[in-house]
């Protein structure tokens, strides 16, 4: 995922809450220079709606044998 991806932002200020949001499913998208030190920026991603499949019947029928 890239920056401009990302629905959610947040900030991190040290390893350990940069590491924590990751395993709540955040994505480390970059690490900036700060004037106190390191900036975690962590992202969400939208979820992503799987297509939807055709049944049996609708393929059935688009093929004219139902």
């Amino acid at each position: 995922m890239q920056l401009h991806e990302a629905i959610d932002l947040k900030e991190a200020y040290s390893v350990s809450g940069a590491n924590k949001a990751v395993q709540e499913g955040w994505k480390l998208l970059a690490i900036a220079p700060g004037a106190n030190g390191v900036t975690y920026v962590l992202g969400k991603q939208a979820d992503k709606e799987k297509p939807k499949l055709p049944t049996a019947d609708e393929i059935a029928r688009a093929n004219n044998r139902g």
